[in-house]
């Protein structure tokens, strides 16, 4: 299929997926951004003892309350993140022909810094604080509050669900494997493709928004989630945690998806 014939055809499917409970924030002319609600409340985080799976930095489990929050429905693609990058004049190695082809793909080979400028751009275009998700956020958008280990439910991955284990040639479209991947709250690609940014420095649980793991300033390594189309099923878990310098931008396998804050009224976005 030509990358024209794919585009369209999963902005068709996004598009008749657009759910209720979702926000749509413009980047540019045909270019937006959807965001779905996390409600308030508790859910379960980390793993379980019982789970043969589990690395001792997911340990130990504990239920987290969260005020209610917007995360990004899919990851930020090339499209979005080449709105930001032509807007601030940002140079970059990608060709227009690459974007064209690549357009609904994550973005990738970009840093924690990167996705902060990203955010910072966002939120003035917007007016309002616009920022990567922290782990907690990020883990209880991909797994409700069941404790389920991946976003669909207990079931091992396959290839209906999610892009892992270098299944095919490198990322997926954002959005290629919805519904049947997706979380409870109908988020995308939250198992395998790209590991997504978030805001937290990487420090042992119980997880604690005030202990500093969240300070901006700091230069500390950063915590991934989600896993890639490079990682076995076991990395790809709802729980799964990665850590790298937020100056790393040479990984063709890391993305990250936005996160607004408190409640929002679908006018305040829609720019």
């Amino acid at each position: 299929m030509r990358p024209s014939q794919e585009r369209t055809r999963l902005e068709a499917r996004q598009q008749h997926q657009v759910r209720d409970d979702s926000l749509r924030l413009a980047l540019a002319p045909g270019v937006p951004l959807e965001l779905v609600h996390i409600p308030a409340g508790e859910f379960l985080m980390g793993s379980s003892a019982a789970d043969q799976d589990a690395y001792d930095d997911e340990t130990p489990q504990r239920h987290v309350p969260l005020p209610d929050y917007w995360i990004g429905r899919f990851p930020v693609t090339v499209l979005q993140f080449d709105v930001f990058v032509r807007a601030m004049n940002i140079h970059t190695n990608m060709t227009p022909g690459e974007v064209y082809q690549r357009a609904n793909h994550p973005v990738t080979l970009v840093s924690w810094d990167d996705a902060m400028s990203f955010c910072k751009w966002l939120s003035r275009l917007a007016g309002r604080a616009i920022r990567l998700p922290n782990e907690a956020e990020w883990e209880k958008a991909a797994r409700g509050t069941d404790g389920r280990l991946w976003p669909w439910g207990n079931e091992v991955p396959d290839v209906e669900r999610s892009n892992f284990a270098k299944r095919g040639r490198g990322t997926t479209p954002a959005g290629m494997f919805s519904p049947r991947g997706d979380s409870p709250y109908g988020c995308a690609d939250m198992a395998g493709n790209v590991w997504e940014w978030t805001n937290s420095l990487i420090k042992p649980y119980p997880y604690r928004a005030e202990d500093g793991r969240e300070e901006p300033g700091d230069l500390g390594m950063r915590v991934l989630r989600g896993g890639s189309f490079l990682c076995k099923p076991n990395r790809i878990r709802c729980a799964a945690r990665l850590r790298q310098p937020p100056n790393n931008r040479y990984e063709p396998d890391i993305g990250f998806r936005i996160c607004v804050p408190g409640t929002v009224g679908a006018k305040s976005l829609d720019k």
